[in-house]
């Protein structure tokens, strides 16, 4: 798709453009005037990315003649085409919806809490009602909202996107050509950058030319938005795999078998976060452009040729100061270089300016330097994972637990208050809320960043260098990973079983040392969230 019939109708891109800016800005004028730059909906991304195994040139032909032509985007989406179209589906979703989705789960639950309570009548009533409907309302109705809306929220998303595959033509070979030839203008003319980061972005020249582009146009580093593969593996699997948590509730006698199955699934996806997290900062930390891989090699000295023209200081225009209002007219003139591509080529050597191995390192210092490290400021290191994602993960259990408030604990109110010691229903509902809602979750919260960071131990300790013994330390690592993430699990449901009671059917006493607990474990959790890394 990203590659012209030949490395000729790419030299058209550097051929008497002169300064490389002035060349984005020409291709700019030239898109505009002929209609080539045009915009699609997220939902019009994603759609076609899911029909990507399945849809005809035809279709995709009709889709281009339907997008509206337009100035200038939202977002300029850069991707490999190396990762499934599925995939690449699912990360848009997840960077657009994810916030919505979170939102709208709390305001779904709210809005189930408000229709039992007119239904019931009071505060208390609720717990009169069916225990299946208080599941279905409290606990399975935020859920699949959050889901839904995970998935579909982009519906609702009138923000524009540049995406290759339906943003230029297929089936018109001529057009084509010249859309891919105005890709620098479409860069220079879109807000954002989203990289669909997956294992081979980096690795991939033309990735890397898009990318030059941005950081050359850009306001700042902010502006380049990489969300990486694992983020909505991550936040499906926990989602589900607390819910079944929820639903089943665990207790003091829940299984050994039950901590041992899920030790296993959280050490196998810590260390999923932990090796694709690390693997892009590290591509990052050691990219080299010349180290990109290209489809077809006779590309290679074209593209680099490109990065270079848009890095070289030499190509600047000239600065001037005009001492009378400049002519609109000849402004586009103005712009030239001081000397032309081909003499620069001749006495680049006996001047100052950095040779072409210097510019492709300026490029390369941008990406291990300020582009990485605005990476880790919004995702952190490999061990780190944000309160948001973990709030996320917790969905599940903080429903159930609302639910347990709300329902009494599965009994009349005025029972549940009697057996605790309470002098009033309201007394033991509140005292209720602040340890199922507030004070229970809080120590939930600690789990995922402790599972993370065991795991990278684990990971760390048990590295082989040797190829040949890689599958039996992989097994070992699994093996190891699992009886220390069940190790944790279990430790913090016991914790809060103990904790729980100390604070329901206590003394004075063991309530003040219950509370205790609960700060050191607040702040324990502030430690674990203090920072996001460092680079």
């Amino acid at each position: 798709l990203r590659r012209p019939p030949s490395s000729d109708a790419l030299l058209f891109a550097i051929a008497g453009a002169g300064s490389a800016m002035h060349s984005v800005r020409r291709k700019v004028t030239f898109a505009q005037q002929h209609g080539l730059f045009r915009a699609a909906t997220a939902l019009t991304v994603i759609y076609n990315l899911l029909k990507a195994n399945c849809s005809s040139k035809d279709k995709v032909h009709s889709t281009y003649e339907s997008l509206p032509q337009v100035y200038d985007v939202e977002f300029f989406v850069s991707h490999s085409w190396s990762c499934a179209p599925w995939m690449k589906a699912l990360i848009i979703s997840h960077f657009l919806n994810f916030d919505m989705a979170l939102t709208s789960s709390f305001f779904a639950c709210l809005l189930a809490v408000l229709c039992l309570l007119l239904r019931a009548g009071s505060l208390t009533g609720i717990a009169e009602q069916p225990l299946w409907l208080l599941n279905v309302s409290i606990v399975a109705w935020p859920l699949l909202v959050f889901l839904v809306v995970y998935f579909l929220g982009h519906l609702w998303d009138s923000r524009s996107f540049w995406f290759d595959r339906i943003c230029v033509d297929q089936q018109n070979a001529s057009l084509k050509l010249q859309t891919i030839q105005a890709i620098p203008g479409f860069v220079a003319q879109s807000k954002k950058m989203l990289v669909l980061w997956d294992d081979t972005y980096f690795e991939r020249l033309w990735c890397n030319y898009e990318l030059a582009i941005h950081v050359k146009t850009a306001a700042s580093p902010r502006a380049t938005k990489i969300v990486p593969l694992w983020m909505p593996f991550w936040t499906l699997f926990w989602i589900c795999a607390d819910t079944v948590v929820a639903l089943l509730s665990a207790s003091e006698d829940a299984a050994l078998s039950l901590y041992v199955l899920f030790g296993f699934l959280y050490a196998a996806f810590c260390f999923h976060k932990l090796q694709g997290h690390k693997h892009m900062l590290d591509q990052m930390f050691t990219f080299d452009l010349r180290n990109a891989k290209c489809t077809f090699e006779e590309d290679r000295a074209v593209i680099e040729e490109l990065v270079l023209n848009l890095f070289d200081e030499a190509l600047e225009p000239p600065i001037r100061v005009a001492f009378e209002a400049p002519d609109a007219d000849a402004e586009e003139e103005d712009q030239e270089p001081l000397i032309s591509l081909e003499s620069l080529r001749a006495i680049r050597h006996v001047t100052s300016y950095p040779s072409p191995d210097a510019i492709i390192g300026q490029f390369n210092d941008y990406v291990r330097g300020p582009l990485r490290q605005n990476l880790v400021a919004f995702l952190g290191t490999e061990d780190y994972i944000s309160p948001k994602m973990c709030i996320v993960a917790t969905l599940p259990i903080w429903f159930q637990s609302l639910m347990c408030v709300l329902s009494c604990d599965g009994a009349s109110c005025e029972k549940s208050a009697s057996d605790g010691g309470y002098a009033s229903i309201y007394q033991y509902m509140i005292t209720n809320a602040v340890l199922q809602l507030l004070l229970l979750p809080f120590g939930l919260l600690i789990v995922y960043p402790l599972l993370l960071r065991a795991n990278q131990v684990v990971a760390a300790a048990l590295h082989c260098g040797v190829a040949s013994a890689y599958g039996t330390w992989l097994l070992v690592r699994i093996v190891v990973g699992t009886c220390v993430s069940a190790l944790i699990i279990w430790c913090n449901d016991h914790l809060q079983l103990a904790l729980r009671k100390m604070l329901f059917f206590s003394t004075t006493s063991s309530m003040y040392l219950a509370v205790a607990a609960y700060v050191f474990q607040c702040f324990f959790m502030c430690l674990l969230f203090r920072r996001k890394g460092s680079s």
